[in-house]
């Protein structure tokens, strides 16, 4: 018989499983494309519906799960991924050969877009689409399949991670900047002191600068003598045409670097805190999908790190 009697709003229910990974309404509306607003009148008819309150709110517009939400967000992430697990499983034989890969857009423009020649010369009966930009919970819908994501999800019992790139910061600008000192290497606070400095205010590159300043034990530019760009595309951008010096991902940059596009004007780099890992769903390899892509990208990862001078890999004091 269908089960209509203790079945919740299924959309309210998909609003709540994103809620509950995030504890945010605002990032949760963000990832389903709908307002703030609209994610709270869903979590309020759910609780409701439930005559339970799922969520905890805290001063600062901080949410936290309650011993309920949290064991019933549990429960709804589970049959969820059932849904969509044998959703993909009726709908395989359709797309097949169709891979949708979630990443940033910065990490898609320059490090995998110029290597995309070769996984399609060695995997020709498979196509890669990628989606742009990166979204936290990109796995838990159906139309991807596998995510580069910033560090491991292995703690996340639904999903595999496999490491492909260290986070290494590095300083880097154009030519046209550096021309009076192209044959010298300027310290950390030389380049400080000299030249301006472009700032990330993504969430996730935004403490590139700070962390390479706190590594050298030298002070940051001030605030006002920065550069302040959105998106790292920009702030490399910026850097290429010669508005200043940007402490960025080496992988974003290794090719612009090959070029002489951009050049490092000091070689002190110092590891990120934001590894680039492979994630997907732990039952996905077993479908003949992301198996390729997989291995292209360990390989293609391995070959980049042996590429990059070994100067640039190692720790300065």
């Amino acid at each position: 018989m269908p089960i209509k009697k203790h079945l919740p709003p299924l959309n309210a229910l998909k609003v709540f499983d994103v809620a509950a990974e995030l504890l945010n309404f605002s990032r949760t509306g963000e990832e389903l494309n709908m307002t703030h607003s609209a994610v709270s009148q869903h979590i309020k008819r759910l609780e409701g519906y439930l005559a339970k309150t799922l969520f905890l709110r805290k001063p600062g517009n901080r949410l936290a799960l309650t011993e309920e939400g949290q064991r019933y967000a549990e429960h709804i992430h589970k049959s969820l991924r059932i849904i969509n697990d044998a959703t993909v499983e009726l709908t395989q034989d359709q797309h097949a050969t169709i891979i949708h890969l979630n990443l940033s857009s910065s990490m898609a423009t320059y490090w995998l877009i110029p290597r995309l020649a070769d996984f399609q010369a060695s995997s020709p009966g498979f196509e890669l689409r990628l989606a742009t930009p990166l979204r936290p919970n990109s796995l838990q819908f159906n139309d991807i399949d596998a995510a580069i994501q910033y560090n491991s999800q292995d703690h996340q019992k639904d999903y595999c991670s496999d490491f492909l790139l260290q986070d290494r910061l590095v300083p880097v600008c154009s030519p046209a900047l550096f021309q009076d000192r192209q044959a010298t290497k300027l310290n950390a606070n030389l380049l400080i002191d000299q030249y301006p400095f472009i700032n990330i205010r993504h969430t996730v590159r935004t403490n590139d600068l700070e962390n390479w300043c706190q590594h050298y034990q030298c002070s940051e530019p001030q605030i006002e003598e920065r550069l302040i760009f959105e998106h790292t595309i920009q702030g490399i951008q910026a850097a290429l045409n010669g508005l200043g010096i940007l402490v960025t991902h080496l992988p974003l940059v290794a090719n612009l670097l090959k070029l002489g596009h951009l050049i490092i004007p000091t070689q002190e780099t110092v590891p990120g805190i934001h590894d680039l890992y492979l994630t997907y769903p732990n039952n996905y390899l077993t479908r003949n999908k992301v198996a390729p892509l997989r291995q292209w990208l360990l390989k293609t990862a391995q070959e980049f790190i042996d590429e990059v001078p070994k100067s640039l890999l190692k720790n300065n004091p």
